[in-house]
This record gives structure tokens, C-alpha cells and sequence, in this order.
């Protein structure tokens, strides 16, 4: 049995075999002429485009299981396959929403991607909680260390404490505090200031390569975003001077040069954090890799 890892977030999917790692948008939408796509219940999507799904739980979405199965075709090389996954803490901690999501992954699958016909069996599903899987990336840097883990996404932030590798109990939490929000007002505030009328792509292509008068606009929206980011950890009992802190997801990387100034005990990690770690949670419990 293959263990894969899919971390299917709001914004990203990320993936991991044991040889490869993948990520593209969580999004699908329907299109005969998509040359990325899953062929699925007589549908072809197109996935990586289309509109976000942020409104339903992972179990009742439609594009998060899509986005999943897709993940494991293009991974897979063995039938059976022992996938391992995760929720954001608020979902994980309702017993009934974490077994409904695993539940409803299990299964055979006939499916077609563009490289072809394919089955497979998801034969064990494991869901882990959002953010915790993180740390086990980064196990040797923080063996010996009380650390925070934010774990930043494109809608929401988890947050989690651990001291020497061990979760504080109680410590978990999450809040409504994201980089999509954030990449919104640039937008907004960029479409009113130049007269753009931006499309998705030509924003990142700003974020990355922003000119001078751009870059103030970028700046001063992440700069607020981490104020608010403080304030809601000091809130929540965090202490900001004294511990370390990993800062993990896509949205760290978006912000990592506020964040480092901000915090003076920070390490900021990779988009594949969360995926690297489950898939390090499967292999350690699932029959073989």
C-alpha cells in the first residue's frame, strides 16, 4: 500500500508521494476543452481554475475531493493507497466532521486525468489536524525548543504551541485571517490607483515583481495584516518575545519579510510544511510505504 499525502487547503492543494511533490489552486470548474482536468461522474473539470469553495465543510465540497483525487492520479503508482489528510483545527476537533471527511474519501475510484484512464483504492484514509503536521518537517530544529507553529493560509490561520515536539494541549486555535483577504484589498487598492482592472495571474504577477508605486501599496496592506496578526496572538495568550516560531503555508512565504521583522525568533518554512509531515504521519502508520 502507497502512502500520498493531500493537504487540499482553501487556496493551494499540496501533495506528496514518496518521489514527487506537487501544488496547484484548489479550484475546478467545468470544461470539455480543459488540457488539466479530472473526467469524473461523466464530468470533465478543469482544475486549477474556476471558482473557490470556501463556503462548505471538505466533506459536503465537491472541488476539495476533486482536487484530492486528482492529486492521487497524477501520484500514484500502486492500486491500494493509504492517503493521509487533514482539516483546520475547528473542523479536527468535531469528531463526527473529522470521521464524515475520512469516510467520505474511502473507496474505489475510476477516473480519467490528461495522462489518462486510471483506478486506484483508497483503501485508509488518516486525518490529522491542520498546522500540527508542520512541525514534524522541522522535528530537528525544534526537538529541544517551546515552539509556536502559525500556520498561515490563503483564508484562515492555525495556530498551535509545542514544547520539545509535544502539542500543549489546549494550545490549538484558529482564526478567521488569511493572505487571499489581504491580496483582495492590494488588488482593490491597485485597480483604483493605476485604473486596473486585474485578472488572479497579472495580481501575482505584481506581488512578485511589483515597481516602486506598487510595492508601497503591497507593503502597507502586509504590514497591517501582521499588526493584526500580533494582536490576535497576544489575545490568545501568546507570547511574543519569549518563544520561538514556525511559520508555515503558503501565506508565510507571501509575508515572510514582515514576519521576520516582526518577530526576532522566527523561522519561516515551505508551502509543503503540512504535506511533508503527513506524509511522514502515514508513513509511520500506515502498513508499508
Amino acid at each position: 500500500m502507497e502512502v500520498i499525502a493531500v493537504n487540499s487547503g482553501n487556496y493551494s492543494t499540496k501533495a506528496k508521494s514518496k518521489s514527487r511533490e506537487i501544488v496547484f489552486r484548489t479550484k475546478i470548474q467545468k470544461n470539455i476543452d480543459a488540457t488539466k482536468y479530472i473526467f469524473a461522474n461523466g464530468v470533465k473539470y478543469e482544475v486549477g481554475e474556476g471558482e473557490i469553495d470556501i463556503d462548505n465543510l471538505k466533506h459536503n465540497s465537491i472541488a476539495h475531493t476533486l482536487c484530492t483525487l486528482y492529486a492521487l492520479s497524477i501520484l500514484h503508482t500502486e492500486y491500494d493507497i493509504c492517503l493521509v489528510t487533514c482539516l483546520p483545527i475547528n473542523q479536527f476537533k468535531n469528531k463526527s466532521i473529522r470521521e464524515k471527511y475520512g469516510e467520505s474519501l474511502k473507496g474505489n475510484y475510476e477516473v480519467e486525468t490528461e495522462k489518462g484512464k486510471d483506478r486506484f483504492n483508497i483503501k485508509e484514509v488518516i486525518v490529522y489536524m491542520e498546522g500540527a503536521a508542520g512541525i514534524l518537517t522541522h522535528s530537528e530544529t525544534f526537538k529541544n525548543n517551546i515552539v509556536s507553529v502559525i500556520d498561515i493560509g490563503g483564508y484562515n490561520i492555525n495556530a498551535l504551541q509545542f514544547d520539545k515536539l509535544h502539542l500543549v494541549t489546549g494550545s490549538e486555535d484558529d482564526f478567521d485571517l488569511g493572505v487571499y483577504s489581504i491580496n483582495a484589498k492590494i488588488a482593490h487598492d491597485l485597480n483604483k490607483t493605476f485604473n486596473y482592472h486585474l485578472k488572479e495571474y497579472e495580481l501575482n504577477h505584481i506581488l512578485k515583481h511589483p515597481t516602486e508605486e506598487q510595492n508601497e501599496i503591497i507593503t502597507k496592506h502586509y504590514v497591517s495584516f501582521i499588526n493584526r496578526l500580533r494582536n490576535e496572538l497576544k489575545q490568545r495568550g501568546y507570547n511574543l518575545s519569549l518563544n520561538q516560531f514556525l511559520f508555515t503555508g503558503g501565506g508565510s512565504i507571501d509575508v515572510e519579510i514582515q514576519l521576520k521583522s516582526e518577530f526576532t525568533n522566527c523561522y519561516i518554512g515551505s508551502v509543503f510544511d503540512t504535506a511533508r509531515g503527513l506524509y511522514e504521519v502515514g508513513v509511520r502508520k500506515c502498513n508499508s510505504v
